[in-house]
């Protein structure tokens, strides 16, 4: 098995320093642009595959651009070899097939790390990741993306309260805009009355993405648990409605836009009636949505738009 093949995280860590070159070319405007925004403090969560065996994790450093390996002061000593700092979870699968090794970023390292741009290389004597280009550095209109399942999905083992979380210099933009949803009744004199109305605000985030980043992007919008963290440190969960992505001509990178909504944030409107012999049921959600669909409860008959 490959390492780390199938696995669609932010980050995304290579077997080569030539399968790393090659996913980030061609460059954008002749420069490499890191996405990912790492905490200077505990980088970020991710998740490495191997063949089951033994061998821990005996090498971690953090390479620039140049593939130099940075010295970093801790310890009271400078130490390139940086392994001590990170505890790792180990999980192999039964049958034996699958090594599974993760970092889960939930508590700041002993040092925090330099300023700059850095991939990662880690080694277990046998085998060897490298990430993908992080940038570690002062940004002020970034937001965070944590985002986790019930289960375990798309490769990703969430036992233990594993998390992915990754960080971006985006701003949230609000489009004016709001899904409407509203339950009307009718009764036998065709009067109606709006029972129930909620309009729910829709909000966008521009971001620059490669293809590992859009990849993990799509993945993100299929799990179950969304969390996003606004420059201001207010969080709040969220449901993705539309990932629409305009190719960079020239380059491998894309304009990806993301339309969600809050999912606590909505304003409501309840009617309560004391008649309810009425035959006919409309739950209409906007002009704009999908095919109408029909389906019976009961002596009711809910038409959905």
């Amino acid at each position: 098995m490959e390492i780390n093949s199938e696995l669609y995280q932010p980050v995304r860590f290579y077997n080569s320093t030539n399968s790393q070159f090659f996913e980030r070319n061609p460059y954008l405007n002749d420069c490499e642009i890191p996405l990912v925004i790492a905490n200077k403090a505990r980088l970020f969560p991710f998740l490495l595959t191997r063949n089951d065996i033994s061998d821990f994790i005996s090498g971690v450093y953090l390479k620039n651009r140049q593939g130099v390996a940075q010295k970093i002061s801790y310890g009271g000593a400078y130490n390139e070899n940086i392994v001590s700092l990170f505890t790792f979870i180990y999980i192999a699968t039964q049958p034996a097939e699958t090594d599974y090794i993760r970092y889960f970023a939930n508590t700041n390292l002993s040092t925090n790390l330099p300023l700059g741009i850095f991939y990662l290389e880690l080694t277990d004597g046998t085998n060897t990741w490298y990430s993908d280009y992080f940038k570690i550095g002062h940004y002020t209109e970034t937001i965070e993306l944590e985002y986790y399942n019930t289960h375990d999905f798309a490769g990703f083992l969430y036992n233990n309260s594993y998390k992915n979380r990754v960080k971006l210099s985006v701003f949230i933009q609000d489009m004016g805009d709001y899904e409407s949803y509203k339950e009307v009744i009718e009764d036998f004199n065709k009067n109606k009355t709006t029972t129930y109305h909620r309009e729910q605000k829709i909000y966008q985030l521009t971001i620059l993405v490669n293809s590992q980043l859009y990849d993990a992007m799509r993945i993100m919008a299929m799990h179950d648990t969304i969390q996003l963290t606004n420059r201001l440190s207010e969080s709040s969960y969220i449901e993705i409605d539309e990932l629409i992505p305009t190719p960079i001509e020239g380059t491998s990178y894309m304009k990806l836009i993301i339309k969600f909504r809050i999912t606590d944030d909505y304003f409501e409107y309840t009617e309560l009636l004391e008649d309810t012999n009425y035959s006919v049921v409309q739950k209409i959600l906007s002009e704009e949505s999908g095919k109408l669909i029909a389906t019976e409860d009961g002596d009711v008959f809910k038409v959905r738009f």
